[in-house]
């Protein structure tokens, strides 16, 4: 998914995050990466609740400050 959002030629490739680096909810597993897109920071994130999977997305200039906060206040409850 992030390759096919950054993907020009040429354009940088998006880095993976470290496991741990975000924390979403209570914990959940998630694949995080950043990437710049028309010069902006971005960030994606991926992980699952139950059997739905989710991904969000933040950028701009704010972008890395929001994304933990944003991600932390993530509460999953499946039926």
């Amino acid at each position: 998914m992030t390759d096919g959002i950054a993907g020009r030629p040429g354009a940088p490739r998006p880095v993976a995050l470290p496991d741990g680096a975000l924390t979403v909810g209570r914990g959940l597993a998630q694949h995080s990466f950043r990437f710049e897109a028309s010069g902006s920071p971005m960030m994606l994130t991926v992980f699952a609740c139950g059997p739905q999977v989710y991904d969000v997305m933040v950028g701009g200039p704010g972008g890395p400050g929001l994304a933990p906060r944003l991600l932390a206040s993530v509460r999953c409850r499946v039926p």
